[in-house]
């Protein structure tokens, strides 16, 4: 698969501007209690990695050699397998195991760079009482650059009634550090308008030194069944404890390094609902803070309140409809200290731009019409529909990053057929 250029990723001074290509291949073979699966796929791209418009003349990104080419070409083999055993009494029993090997092979890599990841876990599901479930379970996990990690996982389900439960989960999970996070080679060059002398070269190095980072989750939640099972209503609280994270450390090393710790807890509360055969709607509501030690242009940024809602209609003449409505909240994203620091030197046309992005609401309309329906042989239904979307038809212009692009309406029409 291949694809046009496009502007990606906005991180703190840069933008990149990338064309991927991706190669894929897939085998599986299933059973009802077993699989064995294997995927491999490939990633190629020549991104460029370009200075903020606003900092191009005092910032210059360059690669291990100087260059200011970024090639890059991943390979990821992954192959894995799972069995489950039913114990009577006593449960039903998972286990699995999961190989991974990934490769990397860029300018902005110290050096052709591999991975192995191997993983064993093992979960069993047992019905306690009539009311109560209980879910457990364990993953072993070794890694090329860190040492094994074990994330248990337990899951408790109450249920009050047929329509009504209660349920609760502990888990611990790791995230280990990527290989640009071990490997980056990159070099920045800050050059100042005479007479102020230039800075030394400040690189970006990767460390082989880093711990995995954790997360510890907790969550409670109700799920409730209404109007004979046409209304659904759910609500969960959740508390996240996240440590380790890592950053670059910037200084003359200017290597990757662990040390931040962040909460991440909130709530989110939600209905479901079947009108009639059809008509469907839904509605939620979601609440999140996040206290973090991270510092700078680091700091996590995330919209403290969400509200979403939506209806949709399919009838059997073939018409079908949806509306979806999207509120979300302000919220404050760091931008690099980068722009305040030049913006201070004369002459320099630089503005520090808001971290504050204002709420905005988002309504999507869409309205198809299927023409064509036919059962195929193997059993699936073979269709053909038109259709048009409008993105934003509020045209509520607004922004999801302070350095990110202006939403506005957009209408798109659409042929789909599947055979």
């Amino acid at each position: 698969m291949d694809s046009n250029r496009f502007d990606g990723t906005i991180s703190g001074t840069i933008s990149q501007g990338t064309r991927p290509a991706q190669g894929y291949a897939n085998v599986a073979y299933e059973r009802p209690s077993f699989f064995l699966r294997a995927w491999w796929t490939e990633f190629t791209d020549v991104p460029d990695l370009a200075v903020n418009p606003m900092l191009s003349n005092f910032l210059r990104l360059s690669n291990r050699s100087g260059g200011t080419d970024f090639p890059i070409t991943t390979n990821t083999y992954n192959i894995e397998s799972q069995h489950m055993l039913e114990l009577g009494a006593f449960g039903r029993l998972t286990y699995g195991a999961n190989y991974r090997h990934n490769t990397v092979s860029s300018s902005f890599f110290d050096q052709f760079t591999r991975e192995d990841r191997f993983g064993l876990y093992v979960q069993n599901e047992w019905r306690a009482t009539t009311s109560l479930t209980i879910t457990a379970g364990v993953r072993y996990d070794l890694d090329t650059f860190i040492h094994p990690t074990i994330s248990p996982r337990v899951f408790l389900n109450y249920r009050l009634t047929n329509e009504h439960s209660l349920h609760a989960s502990f888990s611990v999970g790791y995230r280990p550090p990527t290989l640009f996070e071990s490997h980056a080679a990159l070099i920045s060059t800050t050059t100042l308008p005479p007479p102020i002398p230039s800075l030394a070269p400040s690189p970006v190095r990767g460390s082989a030194n880093l711990n995995p980072e954790q997360i510890v989750s907790y969550e409670v939640g109700y799920q409730g069944w209404f109007l004979r099972h046409r209304l659904r209503a759910r609500a969960d609280l959740f508390f996240n404890h996240l440590s380790d994270l890592i950053r670059n450390g910037g200084g003359a090393a200017g290597e990757f390094i662990n040390g931040a710790e962040a909460d991440i807890y909130g709530g989110e509360a939600g209905i479901e609902l079947l009108a009639t055969s059809w008509l469907s709607g839904f509605t939620n509501f979601s609440y999140e803070e996040i206290g973090q030690t991270l510092a700078g242009e680091f700091r996590r940024g995330a919209p403290r309140f969400k509200f979403n809602a939506g209806m949709r209609g399919e009838w059997s003449n073939g018409l079908s409809s949806e509306l979806l409505f999207y509120h979300v909240g302000a919220a404050e994203y760091p931008v690099s200290d980068a722009f305040a620091s030049f913006a201070r030197l004369p002459g320099a046309n630089v503005t520090v731009p808001n971290p504050r992005v204002g709420s905005y609401n988002l309504l999507n309309l869409r309205a198809g019409y299927r023409f064509w329906q036919q059962k195929a042989a193997a059993g699936y239904m073979r269709d053909a529909e038109v259709a048009v979307s409008v993105f934003n038809a509020l045209n509520d212009e607004h922004k999801e990053h302070p350095l990110g692009e202006l939403f506005g309406r957009r209408v798109m029409g659409w042929v789909t057929v599947r055979f």
